[in-house]
């Protein structure tokens, strides 16, 4: 993340119910402090055939903020993708219009 801060994610898997665990893990003073922390079980999950795990969140009817989605990339990216990772990078999820509009 930016400023090196860290999200670790631990799943465990009993039949089709899967537990997750979130942390954050941040910099103060050059220093490691562990921050945000829950747990919880994911309300509906995907294994994709390209590579990624998508799982829900679940938010009781009526909570208006943004839903809790999340994907992960577990198989590698082949290396033309990485480096077009490295190299947009910077573009960030904040300014990504500047890809997709005219």
């Amino acid at each position: 993340m930016e400023g090196g801060s860290v999200v670790y994610y631990d799943f465990q898997a009993q039949g089709r119910s899967i537990s997750v665990q979130r942390c954050t893990l941040y910099w103060e003073n050059s220093e490691p402090k562990a921050g945000y922390y829950e747990a919880f079980t994911a309300e509906k999950w995907c294994y994709t055939e390209n590579g990624y795990f998508f799982f829900g969140q679940y938010r009781m009817p009526g909570y208006d903020g943004p839903p809790r989605e999340i994907g992960i990339r577990v198989k590698p990216l082949v290396p033309d993708y990485r480096g077009y990772c490295r190299k947009y990078a910077p573009i960030g999820y904040n300014r990504n219009n500047m890809l997709i509009s005219d």
